[in-house]
């Protein structure tokens, strides 16, 4: 295979490596056709043959691999990773040797310049295969652990010392990005590492960190394009050569599993960064149990951590400030400043100790004076407060988050906006939010602080929106009162508190405290709150303007799908109520705003199919009102245009198609006599208006329609009973939906 074009013979490679086969005889096929290749100093005849001191005196040399040979390591790395349990049990004394000798060589490597790879340069490739595998074997083997992370730590060690001592070409090419082959492997590997591992890992990272290498790494372009001798291949080879490098997320991953050991899995594959999300999550959602470090150097590596993680945050805030633009994308300015941040605060939670700066730094982000609004950090500074809140070392934090961050998400703040009508999900930011302030709310010392909470932030949307349409009619709900007696000396001080603000920001402090609302009641989970929530929402909906109808329309989808059946009905009757009267201020939005949040509605139903009868016979009621209203109309003015309403009239079709479409709803199979009404009436509206005729075909707008009814059709159940025949004609001629007079102007 050594022949092969690169790329094919990589590709050939890794699919031996990844499907090594279900016998016994297939797993040694594949492991003989990659491991025979594989090539390591320590396997090599004539470095054996060297003696002790020639040894001394190559161990800094770089020995030249070729192309070929380093697609062989890295496939033999992933093979072992898909190696089914029972071999490697039987092969393990085997295998560890030989991935803690490809390791080790790595920084003795003098890589091929080549470029014909797709993600990741080939020492990135060769360390992220071997490392994983190395973590997988000694995760499911406990006492190679040591072994493991000892192979880390001299990797690390001795790259280091290739930074300080080799050309800048190596280093840009081959050094950096090894260490990154490095952060890969451990952000997408669950292990369960140990404090004291963590330790001496960290220990070697934070020597990349120290101010020689920072300083050696950033003048590297500058010494390559001053270098006098380099010729003009090599110039054109670094500058294909792209690619940016991060470590602070290794720090955090790693110690994030020490304090909440990842759970066991059978499954093999591995995800690009899956271990370090796993983790941030546990972290997120339990509270680490408190390990004592006695260890005093653990201790002080931890703190020299938290010190070094925020002054790299403050020095990229400074540099940010002084800048007349947003930094480049290039930089990763804004997720080295995030994982600094979270960096931080991991090492806030093994210490046990909250660091005063860390703290200050996310009040400051998570408020309106904040200098900086990217989203990324934004996001960062609530997952990193979030975390502290969790831990059970800081429980007096909880109660000031709260407060503060209900002044955040009550702020005028842009972050929190996003196009209802457009967006399939939240903006992270506002889950982030939502799921921070519900843990501080849960963890805050104190009687009924949900309810209270939820009283003062459903407060600030109606002093937000309050007058702001008048004349609408109050929509038919279970009314619920928004204002508790408890709370009206608050709802005063809210209303005083919006007093300084424009039209558009308490526009838009309604529409990011709906949403936050919203997420709320998702995370408590509560029939009590959820009602309340749904309440508020309903008698909000017609006092307000169309873009803060269309947050609340949005909202109560997502409440929908949790509510009660009772509150689910009264959500979709009020739609209904919406749709056939829209919002006079701008009557077009505000029926395409019900109509995309009945249709999203109907395609997430999957999730309480035990709704479906439910919602449809509301829509199918819906389309037959709509439908008689429209005769009505021009029965009593013939003058009266009509083509939006029968176009608004077709579009209902749309929610009730998606409705249809789910896989587990056959409406078609027994249906009642009450449902083969409601559908006999659609049909009869859909011929009435044309909707089933072919003379609109020009009419490009409208080209969904057809496949829509044909979709509908398939779900319709038999309107016409073998034993009713002679009813038919009775039943076409006295329907209730179609009116005789407007009949007989249909040509």
């Amino acid at each position: 295979m050594d022949c092969l074009e690169l790329n094919i013979h990589q590709r050939i490679l890794s699919d031996l490596a990844s499907s090594p086969g279900g016998t016994e005889d297939d797993i040694l096929h594949a492991q003989t056709l990659i491991a025979a290749k594989v090539h390591t100093r320590s396997g090599d005849a004539q470095e054996q043959e060297l003696g002790a001191e020639r040894e001394v005196e190559m161990a800094d040399l770089r020995v030249f691999m070729s192309t070929s040979r380093v697609h062989c390591n890295i496939a033999f790395g992933e093979l072992v990773i898909n190696f089914p349990e029972s071999h490697i049990n039987n092969n393990i004394d085997v295998l560890m040797p030989v991935l803690t000798d490809i390791l080790n060589d790595v920084p003795f490597i003098d890589f091929d310049k080549c470029l014909s790879w797709l993600d990741w340069s080939l020492p990135d490739q060769l360390v992220y295969s071997t490392v994983c595998a190395l973590l997988r074997l000694s995760g499911s083997h406990p006492q190679y652990t040591e072994k493991a992370t000892t192979a880390i730590c001299f990797f690390l060690s001795q790259t280091v010392q290739q930074i300080r001592t080799s050309d800048s070409i190596s280093i840009l090419t081959q050094s950096i990005p090894a260490v990154h082959g490095l952060y890969r492997a451990i952000s997408s590997t669950s292990f369960a590492w140990t404090v004291d591992q963590w330790g001496e890992v960290a220990a070697r990272m934070n020597e990349l960190c120290s101010p020689t290498i920072v300083d050696r790494l950033n003048h590297l372009l500058v010494e390559i394009l001053q270098n006098e001798d380099a010729d003009g291949d090599s110039l054109h080879f670094v500058q294909t050569f792209v690619s940016r490098y991060v470590t602070q997320e290794t720090q955090w991953t790693i110690l994030a599993q020490a304090l909440v050991p990842p759970q066991p899995t059978t499954s093999v594959a591995i995800t690009e960064a899956a271990a370090a999300n796993r983790a941030w999550l546990s972290l997120m959602r339990t509270a680490p149990i408190p390990r004592s470090i006695d260890d005093q150097g653990i201790v002080n590596i931890l703190k020299n951590t938290v010190l070094y993680a925020m002054q790299c945050f403050t020095d990229l805030s400074v540099q940010i400030d002084e800048m007349e633009t947003e930094p480049s994308i290039d930089t990763y300015a804004w997720e080295t400043m995030s994982e600094s941040l979270k960096l931080a605060s991991v090492c806030s939670v093994a210490l046990q100790d909250l660091d005063a700066k860390l703290f200050s730094r996310l009040q400051l982000l998570l408020s309106e004076e904040s200098s900086i609004s990217d989203n990324l950090v934004q996001e960062a500074a609530l997952k990193a407060t979030t975390v502290l809140v969790q831990s059970e070392s800081f429980p007096e934090i909880a109660s000031t988050m709260a407060i503060h961050l209900r002044r955040f998400v009550t702020s005028p703040l842009p972050i929190f906006e996003f196009a209802f009508a457009s967006e399939s999900r939240a903006p992270p930011p506002l889950v982030a939010a939502a799921k921070c302030l519900a843990h501080c709310i849960r963890l805050a010392p104190g009687d009924d602080l949900i309810m209270s909470n939820m009283y003062s932030l459903l407060n600030y949307i109606a002093a937000a929106s309050k007058d702001t349409y008048k004349g609408a009619v109050d929509l038919p709900v279970n009314n619920v009162s928004i204002y508790d007696s408890r709370d009206y000396v608050a709802s005063q001080l809210v209303e005083t508190g919006l007093r300084g603000l424009s039209e558009d920001e308490k526009r838009l402090v309604s529409i990011s405290t709906i949403s936050v609302v919203t997420r709320l009641a998702l995370e408590f989970d509560t029939e009590e709150v959820t009602r309340l929530t749904i309440s508020m929402l309903l008698q909000r909906l017609r006092h307000a303007e169309p873009t803060v109808e269309a947050a609340i329309a949005y909202n109560l989808v997502d409440l929908a799908l949790s509510a009660p059946e009772s509150a689910f009905a009264d959500i979709i009757r009020v739609f209904s109520l919406i749709n056939r009267s829209a919002n006079p201020d701008d009557p077009r939005f505000s029926n395409n705003m019900v109509l995309a949040a009945q249709t999203r509605l109907a395609q997430e139903l999957y999730k309480r199919p035990e709704l479906y009868d439910i919602y449809l016979a509301e829509l199918l009621n819906l389309f037959a009102d709509k439908g008689v209203a429209i005769q009505n109309l021009k029965i009593a003015n013939h003058e009266v245009k009509t083509d939006d309403m029968i176009e608004q009239l077709a579009s209902l079709l749309l929610p009730i198609d998606a409705l249809l479409a789910h896989e587990d709803f056959s409406p078609q199979m027994g249906a009642s006599t009450g449902v083969v009404s409601l559908f006999r009436n659609m049909w009869f509206l859909c011929v009435l208006f044309h909707f089933t005729s072919d003379k609109d075909k020009a009419d490009n707008a409208m080209n969904w329609l057809k496949p829509a009814l044909s979709r509908i059709a398939m779900k319709t159940p038999s309107m016409v009973l073998e034993e009713r025949h002679d009813s038919v004609a009775s039943d076409v001629e006295y329907n209730s939906v179609i009116r005789q007079e407007y009949a007989h102007t249909v040509r």
